[in-house]
């Protein structure tokens, strides 16, 4: 009876210090999903920064296209008008010479 005694007791113990492990199990893997889910969210707002800064850097880069799109029909609008001043000016320049 007595050893019967030592062991209930003893099993009783046992039992006490399986629900703390299990608890601590439990809180363990709490703070597991916890720091998992944070890393998680973090992770999802990199990625969001990051597309939301590729988004601005290619709506950026059509502006800058369509500027130098511009830019460059000014140009070639103003080699023209360049060209056509210097047809008139060699012309002016021949009248002259012509006229001596």
């Amino acid at each position: 009876r007595c050893a019967l005694k030592v062991q209930s007791e003893q099993n009783t113990i046992l039992e006490k210090e399986l629900d703390q492990l299990r608890q601590q199990a439990h809180s363990v893997q709490g703070k597991m999903k916890a720091a998992f889910d944070a890393d998680r969210k973090a992770q999802d707002k990199s990625v969001e920064e990051v597309i939301i800064a590729k988004e601005e850097a290619l709506s950026r880069q059509e502006e800058l296209g369509q500027r130098v799109d511009a830019l460059l029909k000014e140009i070639a609008n103003l080699n023209e008008r360049i060209s056509v001043l210097q047809g008139a000016t060699d012309e002016s320049r021949q009248e002259c010479q012509d006229a001596t």
